[in-house]
């Protein structure tokens, strides 16, 4: 009598993945089922389903992938998923490895940075290799990172990793010599599936962490050194996300530029200034006013270039951070002109910070320039509450000039994460911002209401006459001087050019015209 025979689990769905239109109407489903196994199916119109392959083929999670500047491309919905829950914009096409990729597909990658990653086996290499080719010359960015030790993104997560960067050999492909160069090393690894599997790593830097078990204790951590600063102040924490809001037009670029850039580029460090703000003939001038040096150490990315300055969490800025042999400086100029959502919006606000969080985690300070508001809840920022709990030190700027000249600028705190809320006052005189004020500058701030009072009762006064009047109360000539030049340069006090060359103050009764 034969045996009876042994049935094997009945096969079940697990997963489905919906593939809509631009708008977000489904399409069609790739359906999971176990024993592993796939098939489509499409809605009939009637509530139920056609088991057939749709005709109309589109990327999956189209909508995401039109709104996005930066998207994955990979093999398999699973690694779609995986990349999303990390924050990433990722699709794939239907099929698996031996799917065409039709031109459809490429045109709706065209001007995007694609960072296509095919599963590190022979027919994902193959189905890669198509893809690279068919992309190449239509996106704005080709990157392909290898994922050593891994078969696919999934399990390269699954080995430890944190991100796909850092210790990632990534390179960006320019021609068809690069997608061959790059598929050839890639041919001459023994497959990821062949390969022993990865050593996991223990270390007190916590990476390998696969169970609470192996959380470090504190005693096994490495100490970390005392906070470092950017500035003599030590007002700016290296390696941190630092805010710096105020109304516009007020001095937040120059301060960056004349303060805070100048002194890290003086101790060897390489800055990198993203800008979709200020026109290059504003950005020459500043550098020359601060003397600052026109070098390798600093990449000023501007509109003047062909193309728009890229996100600062993008892989290209990912991999200069990695090369840099010191932790570098970045500064975004501004906030709302790099964000992709509206600045109320709090979903787009955290996923905008996510990959800036990356580049602190790297070391790397990160500067935002952002406007406050009018409103009473917007004095410190405009937007989301999301905006500040973002940061980790957050500033106000403000400028006792009406017209946005520079002169006195103070810094207050709206957020520290590192100690105390502060208040400083910088003083700007000759191409240099200081934390005290000159001698002139002391006088004449303390003098300052008696000046006025004297030019206000000899109106058309002339420089000589005017030290000689503030002579009599005590006050020195080259404090009455020195009020005059920056009333002058603050557009609060009219120098008019008179017969013979004379030259007369007077107080400014127009409403000064903000340069």
């Amino acid at each position: 009598m034969a045996p009876p025979e042994v049935k094997g689990p009945r096969p079940h769905i697990v997963a489905t993945y919906n593939y809509t239109d631009a708008e977000g109407h489904l399409l069609y489903q790739v359906v999971r089922k176990e024993p592993k196994g796939f098939f489509h199916r499409q809605p009939d119109g009637k509530g139920g389903w056609i088991n057939e392959k749709s005709k109309r083929q589109v990327l999956y999670h189209l909508p995401e992938v039109l709104e996005s500047q930066i998207v994955f491309v990979v093999e398999g919905e699973k690694n779609v998923e995986t990349l999303r829950d990390r924050g990433f914009v990722a699709t794939t096409n239907a099929g698996g490895a031996k799917a065409r990729w039709l031109p459809e597909f490429t045109e709706a990658l065209v001007g995007r940075e694609v960072i296509l990653i095919p599963d590190n086996d022979k027919p994902g290499r193959e189905r890669g290799k198509g893809i690279a080719h068919d992309l190449l010359g239509h996106v704005a960015r080709l990157v392909m990172p290898k994922l050593e030790g891994a078969k696919d993104v999934t399990e390269w997560f699954e080995n430890g990793n944190s991100e796909i960067g850092g210790n990632v050999v990534s390179n960006t492909i320019c021609s068809t010599a690069d997608i061959d160069a790059w598929f050839k090393s890639s041919q001459e690894t023994k497959d990821a599936s062949e390969a022993p599997d990865p050593v996991k790593p223990s270390s007190p830097s916590g990476a390998g962490i696969k169970s609470i078990d192996d959380v470090p204790r504190l005693s096994q951590v490495p100490p970390s050194t005392e906070i470092a600063y950017l500035d003599d102040a030590r007002l700016f924490p290296n390696g941190s996300i630092t805010a710096i809001t105020s109304e516009s037009g007020k001095g937040k670029s120059s301060f960056v530029f004349g303060y805070l850039i100048r002194q890290f580029m003086e101790t060897g460090h390489k800055v990198l200034y993203l800008d979709r703000e200020n026109s290059f003939q504003i950005i020459s001038e500043r550098c020359k006013r601060f003397g600052i040096p026109d070098s390798d150490d600093l990449k000023y990315w501007g509109g003047w270039l062909l193309e728009p300055a890229p996100q600062p969490g993008s892989l290209m800025i990912k991999d200069w951070v990695n090369a840099c042999t010191s932790p570098p400086l970045i500064c975004v100029d501004s906030f709302v002109s790099f964000l992709e959502s509206d600045e109320n919006d709090s979903a787009g606000v955290r996923k905008w910070f996510q990959p800036v969080r990356a580049l602190a985690d790297l070391g790397c300070s990160v500067i935002i320039l952002h406007h406050t508001g009018k409103a009473t809840t917007a004095q410190e920022y405009r937007g989301s509450s999301d905006f500040p709990a973002a940061v980790d030190v957050g500033f106000k700027l403000t400028n006792s000039s009406e017209t946005g000249e520079l002169g006195i600028l103070k810094l207050k705190h709206w957020k520290n994460r590192f100690g105390a809320f502060t208040e400083r006052t910088f003083y700007y005189r000759d191409g240099l911002f200081n934390s005290q004020p000159d001698e002139n500058q002391a006088s004449i701030e303390n003098n300052v209401a008696k000046l006025t009072d004297i030019l206000k009762e000899n109106e058309g006064i002339c420089k000589s006459k005017f030290g000689e009047e503030a002579a009599r109360f005590g006050i020195p000539r080259n404090v009455s001087r020195a009020f005059l030049d920056d009333g002058v340069k603050a557009r609060t006090i009219d120098l008019i050019h008179e017969a013979h060359n004379k030259q007369t103050y007077h107080i400014t009764t127009s409403d000064p015209m903000t340069p």
